[in-house]
């Protein structure tokens, strides 16, 4: 047994890292921490931050206590929630107009709805490496062969993107160039052009992944201006193969699941004519949650909920990121994210998170294995960290607990 000094001073045993492979003793201890658990991992910040969920309380006692002010959610959504969704678009550079958008149905995530519409049993998807786990899903629900593309800090890389398309031919390719998850990669204007101009060649529709992209610092960057988004890049061309994707469920929460999708006209008509998901057939399906979101659009409340977000995520991305640096793992790296809670962490080689994982669990702190991000042979020493569920007073004890079980593997490697 190898020891390890836990935070009071004395020595506890900690089991072999063959023994960690099985759930036993996690499974044990987890129950020692169940209350003081301290959580670095999940998609949904806005729980900790109490401003933001009394804001969408409030829009909920709004929408409850008015008239249908969107009415039911039948497609493509209502008129006046579009018109303001498309209205704020355009504020971002977004060339966009009501009748350019659909609302995904009740129930169902706007990236699983377009996959649904427009992909086949068979059909091959271009993805970014890593990328969101339930994107990965959702494309291999439709049957698709889910394709990860190599990427740089500046976006996928050419060669690399050119080589596969050329090899299976895509249907679709997800990209995320305002803001990655999990890697919080931001593409460059030479990246975008260059995977339109892939898109045109090989006549691969691009779908632009907006959500994370609303949980980016643009404070961080010194008052610069966005990138063009590839929807308005592509407008500019009128070529239509561009759809852009976005919902607030991933920054605001899951009480928002309201999708939407701006594309030409051909492609919102497929989409139209999906058949309905079970819960999209119930009476006033989705329109608690449209009228929600309805109702904080309409009052301005969404953008300083974000600039709140962005702001406390800031703060403890720093904590974290000082933390960090301060352990000197060899081999270890990261880049701090231009805004969001996700900091994407590679481990020294010879390390495996989802080892790591139940042995922290046994320390009273979680995190996201980096494997699930993977479309295929995924690297072993990967995780991610969100910082969005820990409370600023308690990052650094997570992190503590975090660091002495990574410690305690080292010094077994």
């Amino acid at each position: 047994m190898a020891n390890k000094q836990s935070r009071n001073g004395a020595h506890r045993s900690v089991p072999p890292l063959a023994d960690l492979l099985t759930d036993q003793w996690p499974a044990q201890a987890s129950e020692r921490h169940k209350e003081d658990r301290i959580s670095f991992a999940g998609d949904w910040p806005a729980g900790g931050i109490p401003s933001v969920r009394q804001a969408i309380e409030t829009a909920r006692g709004r929408a409850d206590g008015a008239g249908a002010e969107v009415g039911r959610s039948t497609y493509p959504g209502s008129e006046r929630l579009r018109e303001l969704l498309a209205g704020r678009l355009a504020g971002r550079g977004l060339p966009v107009e009501a009748g350019d958008l659909g609302l995904a149905p009740q129930g169902e995530p706007v990236i699983a709805w377009i996959a649904r519409g427009l992909l086949r049993p068979g059909d091959a998807v271009l993805v970014e490496s890593p990328a969101p786990p339930a994107c990965l899903q959702a494309f291999r629900s439709a049957g698709a062969v889910v394709v990860q593309v190599p990427c740089d800090e500046e976006g996928m890389r050419p060669e690399d993107a050119e080589r596969l398309a050329e090899a299976h031919r895509p249907k679709l390719a997800h990209v995320m160039p305002a803001l990655g998850n999990p890697a919080g990669r931001i593409w460059s204007a030479a990246r975008r052009e260059t995977m339109l101009d892939l898109g045109r060649r090989f006549g691969v529709v691009l779908l632009e992944d907006g959500a994370y992209g609303e949980w980016r610092n643009d404070e961080a960057e010194h008052g610069a201006e966005r990138e063009a988004s590839l929807y308005a890049m592509s407008a500019k061309t009128a070529d239509g193969g561009v759809i852009y994707a976005g919902t607030f469920a991933a920054a605001l929460g899951p009480e928002l699941p309201v999708g939407w999708a701006a594309a030409d006209p051909g492609i919102l008509a497929r989409l139209a004519a999906l058949p309905r998901t079970p819960a999209a057939e119930e009476p006033d399906a989705g329109r608690s949650a449209e009228e929600m979101l309805f109702r904080l659009l309409e009052g301005g409340e969404v953008d300083p909920l974000l600039r709140q977000l962005s702001v406390s995520y800031s703060e403890r991305m720093y904590r974290l990121d000082a933390l960090l640096r301060e352990r000197h793992w060899s081999g270890a790296s990261w880049t701090l994210p231009n805004g969001g809670p996700f900091l994407w962490l590679t481990l020294p080689e010879g390390l495996d998170a989802d080892a790591l994982l139940r042995a922290a669990e046994a320390d009273g702190v979680v995190f996201d294995p980096g494997a699930p991000f993977y479309a295929a042979d995924p690297p072993r020493n990967r995780l991610r960290l969100s910082v969005a569920g820990a409370a600023v007073d308690r990052l650094d004890e997570g992190f503590a607990r975090l660091a002495g079980t990574v410690d305690a593997f080292l010094a077994r490697s």
